[in-house]
């Protein structure tokens, strides 16, 4: 099924209510990854560069978020706000 959204720069920004710069690697096991095939990518690139998390209220707003980043993303679910994250190389 394919939907076309558009959204300028702020309608963005709303699709999450909090971001900080990646520490995934401090708290591994905070994190479920919905597609496990992308968690070598995910901890690679961590090592490599600087890396973002974004959480969102629900995982269409996360899908979307992900989509709309200019950079490769990850949707991951957090265990310990119970909230749906998207980690990327986009800065915030």
């Amino acid at each position: 099924m394919k939907l076309e959204l558009r959204f300028n720069k702020s309608e963005i920004d709303l699709l999450w209510h909090t971001g900080s710069k990646s520490f995934l690697l401090n708290d591994i096991t905070r994190f479920e990854l919905i597609d496990e095939i992308q968690s070598e990518y995910v901890l690679e690139t961590e090592n490599s560069q600087k890396c973002y998390l974004r959480w969102c209220d629900s995982f269409i707003e996360a899908k979307i978020l992900a989509t709309l980043l200019p950079s490769k993303t990850v949707i991951m679910w957090d265990v310990n706000l119970e909230d749906w994250c998207v980690w990327s190389t986009s800065k915030i």
